[in-house]
């Protein structure tokens, strides 16, 4: 069938939390039955039923807008597939359509670097692609596929596919039939959110294993709780790259903890789950490699992670995340553990390595070296220069006499040597945000070691900001 018979629209919820999102969504399934929780904040609605029901696509915008929570704004893009709906929600003030079979030309223009926004890519591959000049989605779906596939692998197919305006897998607009299944029915109702979580990750881990074995990974999957007065909740849930256990079970955890939480949902416990495995995509073979990589310290660290999330909370366990920008104290964030994929070695090193579309070199660039220890909140300190005179800095960002010594809590810290200062203007087009910043490193003495540290000058005051080793 033709993929753009399949019309999508991407409800965006800006500024809402998981009770807001999961209300927007129940609200939209009196729209259409079968939609998909995307992330935390968007929601994707097959429109093919609804616009035969309600008349049109503007009218049933219309009713999606209805179902915004209170303290949420909605925007909604609709188009041909998943990728220019997504584009399309960013875009839209609150609405933008994308003519059906126009979605190809709307995505010709955008940059092939935005894309990892919204796909599964890794930042390596869309920095060759941009180097090799396919550098809008438009070149890459005038690229043979074929090519695509011998030069990148299933990275190639499928950003050749999306570029085209066109989906993996098309949007559910009915239940297919079960490919795999799992289901627990329990003669003591499971009241408690721990308990129905546990009851659907012991289904839903062998699942998991069983497919992998066969070298399958689930892309899309369909979880339903049903309390034995009959109310439901039921998620599609679908990832292109197919989902990994932990990826899996955040979404089952987010289904049962909105679900079992809203005061006006739930009339009794649960007392049936199920998983419906609705398509597969296959998965490469990871074995251990001889050094670096995956080994068996990587999934005793993942079973030490789950256990003190389990004990402590899943908010309180986090693990580094490149974020990138030109502040190196902020290059990197304590992101939630339990939100990334801990047991993909690829996916892990994609999370801590450097962005590779960061420009090799620039005016502010202060190396690869990253401080060992970052101050926050910065702690406030005095640059002087041999006159024990505030050292100042320039317009033209020179320095107007050289610093001699730094003092930190009242003690007098004897500056060894020095480098910078580079500058930093972020948001220079913005009055209210922008910002003008000055670093400089120096290595200091206190008379038994010497330590690096990382200075700035901001609104003419010292701030030390980060320690090397």
């Amino acid at each position: 069938m033709n993929p753009h018979s399949y019309r999508v629209a991407i409800v965006r919820a800006i500024g809402s939390d998981a009770r807001e999102l999961n209300a927007l969504a129940q609200g939209i399934t009196a729209i259409a039955p079968l939609i998909e929780v995307v992330d935390d904040e968007h929601v994707l609605v097959p429109m093919r039923g609804p616009t035969r029901y309600f008349g049109g696509e503007k009218e049933v915008a219309e009713r999606l807008f209805s179902c915004a929570p209170k303290n949420a704004t909605l925007t909604i893009g609709i188009a041909d597939g998943r990728l220019a709906g997504l584009i399309a929600a960013r875009m839209a003030q609150p609405l933008f359509i994308v003519p059906a079979g126009e979605t190809a030309d709307f995505l010709a223009g955008i940059d092939v670097r935005h894309l990892d926004q919204f796909v599964d890519i890794s930042a390596n591959t869309l920095s060759l692609l941009f180097r090799l000049g396919l550098s809008t989605c438009g070149k890459i779906a005038a690229t043979s596929k074929q090519l695509l596939a011998d030069r990148f692998g299933p990275d190639g197919n499928m950003l050749h596919v999306l570029c085209a305006g066109e989906d993996l897998h098309p949007p559910l607009i009915e239940k297919i039939p079960t490919l795999y299944y799992a289901e627990g029915h329990y003669e003591e109702p499971l009241v408690q959110v721990d308990a129905v979580f546990i009851a659907a990750q012991q289904l839903a881990v062998p699942l998991v294993a069983k497919l992998q074995a066969e070298h399958l990974s689930m892309c899309r999957v369909i979880v339903t709780l049903t309390t034995e007065h009959d109310d439901m909740s039921e998620r599609v849930w679908y990832s292109a790259a197919g989902f990994h256990e932990q990826g899996l079970l955040e979404r089952v955890r987010w289904q049962v903890t909105t679900w079992l939480e809203e005061s006006s949902g739930l009339t009794a416990g649960v007392h049936n789950i199920a998983i419906n495995v609705q398509n597969t995509v296959p998965i490469g073979h990871e074995q251990p490699r001889l050094w670096g990589g995956r080994s068996e310290s990587d999934a005793a660290a993942r079973m030490a992670i789950a256990r003190v999330a389990g004990v402590v909370g899943q908010e309180h366990v986090c693990v580094p995340e490149w974020h990138g920008g030109r502040d190196i104290t902020r290059e990197y964030e304590l992101v939630p553990a339990h939100r990334v994929d801990l047991a993909r070695h690829e996916a892990t090193v994609h999370r801590v390595t450097p962005g590779v579309l960061r420009p090799a070199a620039w005016s502010g660039d202060m190396g690869q070296h990253a401080p060992m220890q970052n101050i926050f909140p910065p702690e406030k300190v005095e640059v002087l220069n041999h006159l024990h005179a505030a050292v100042e800095v320039t317009g033209r960002h020179h320095v107007r006499s050289e610093p001699q010594y730094i003092r930190r809590n009242e003690h007098l810290f004897l500056v060894r040597t020095w480098h910078g200062p580079w500058p930093v203007e972020e948001r220079w087009w913005d009055p209210l945000r922008q910002r003008r910043v000055v670093r400089m490193q120096c290595l200091v003495d206190d008379g038994k070691q010497e330590q690096g540290w990382l200075v700035t000058l901001e609104h003419r005051t010292w701030w030390l900001v980060a320690v090397y080793s």
